[in-house]
């Protein structure tokens, strides 16, 4: 009678405490099923937990909070072919088959669970199996591959190269276009550039003189004897933006006294001015004017 007793109490408090009726149970561990489900959640898409057999399991914890550590075979089922790539053609694909829809792998999994309410907490410490190569063949959509060795794959690769050849060439060309466009407008610009460059030779060639005393540094230039000088420019004819020009610096109420020099000159970016460089060591004696500055 008191052995009854004790089992009846023992039954309620595993009632009381697990809110189940089948305490026994669930503290022999987690079962086959609560390990196929975790496993179902690991596994990549295509592949599937056929069955799970618990082959030891034991109580690393206690009566009151136990950890079990499980090792169990298990077959894993393909439920579709598996493949990989081996080359890739623009948005198409060359695959291999690497394992068969229906094929079996086994393996051995070990795993820890914990106690949280009625449920066991199932976590995987390790799974030794076969290496799975590749992914599942749904991966890829359908019209987007083709397996390696058939006539499907040739033509994926020549449709490819032939495309990659069309638009070499389309690039080609397009460059060789931009190349001429760029030569033509440069040349048509330098055309032009020179047309203007001539049209202002034609109108700077003839001589020029000073109309009034020359300036020097900003200010009315006057020599000694309050001599001003007066500036007379014979440009050549021609059609270069650079050339040479006799220059003659004279007083200004005396041209007689002059002194002439040869000076480059070249016209400047605007084709509106022309700048001259009076380089050398020529000198106007009563002017006192050394020729070493650029106009």
């Amino acid at each position: 009678m008191l052995s009854s007793q004790k089992s009846m109490w023992r039954y309620l408090v595993c009632i009381v405490v697990l809110g189940v009726s089948a305490c026994s149970d669930i503290m022999d561990g987690p079962t086959e099923d609560d390990i196929k489900t975790k496993l179902s959640f690991e596994m990549p898409s295509g592949l599937s937990v056929e069955d799970v057999e618990i082959m030891v399991a034991e109580n690393t914890g206690s009566e009151v909070e136990p950890v079990f550590r499980s090792r169990s075979k298990v077959s894993l089922r393909f439920m579709e072919d598996f493949v990989t790539v081996n080359n890739r053609y623009g948005d198409k694909y060359i695959l291999s088959k690497r394992h068969n829809k229906g094929q079996i792998l086994k393996a051995t999994v070990i795993t820890k669970a914990n106690l949280k309410g009625e449920k066991w907490n199932v976590a995987i410490e390790k799974m030794d199996a076969p290496r799975i190569l590749g992914a599942a063949l749904s991966k890829y959509p359908d019209a987007s591959y083709a397996f390696e060795g058939t006539s499907e794959a040739e033509a994926i690769k020549t449709a490819f190269e032939e495309k990659q050849l069309a638009e070499l060439k389309a690039k080609e060309e397009a460059e060789a276009l931009r190349q001429k466009q760029f030569a033509e407008a440069k040349a048509k610009a330098a055309a032009d550039k020179a047309a203007r460059i001539k049209a202002f030779r034609t109108d700077l060639s003839g001589t020029w003189v000073s109309k009034s005393p020359v300036m020097r540094n900003g200010s009315l230039y006057v020599a000694k004897g309050n001599r001003t000088a007066g500036l007379e420019i014979e440009f050549p004819k021609g059609s270069s933006p650079t050339g040479i020009a006799n220059v003659t610096l004279f007083v200004t109420d005396d041209p007689m006294d002059k002194v002439i020099v040869k000076a480059g000159f070249t016209i400047a970016d605007d084709e509106k001015t022309v700048r001259i460089g009076l380089n050398n060591n020529a000198r106007h004696r009563s002017l006192d004017w050394v020729f070493r500055e650029i106009w």
